[in-house]
C-alpha cells in the first residue's frame, strides 16, 4: 500500500510539472481564464469518479 501511494504522489507530481508547458503552449492561442478553466475541468473529471466511491462507501458505513 506504501509504494502505491508513492506512485500516485509520483505521477501527480509529473502531471502537474507537465501541465505548465503545454498550458503555455495553449495559452499563445487562448485566454488563460479558459486555459484555467481546461486544468480545473481536468482534474475534476479525474477525482469524480474517487470521490462518488468515497461517499458511497462512507454512506455504506453510516447505514
Amino acid at each position: 500500500m506504501h509504494k502505491k501511494a508513492i506512485a500516485f504522489g509520483l505521477f501527480a507530481g509529473l502531471l502537474f510539472g507537465i501541465s505548465t508547458p503545454i498550458s503555455k503552449l495553449l495559452l499563445s492561442s487562448l485566454n488563460s481564464y479558459t486555459v484555467a478553466g481546461f486544468l480545473y475541468f481536468g482534474a475534476a473529471l479525474v477525482f469524480a469518479p474517487i470521490s462518488s466511491r468515497t461517499i458511497n462507501l462512507t454512506l455504506a458505513t453510516l447505514c
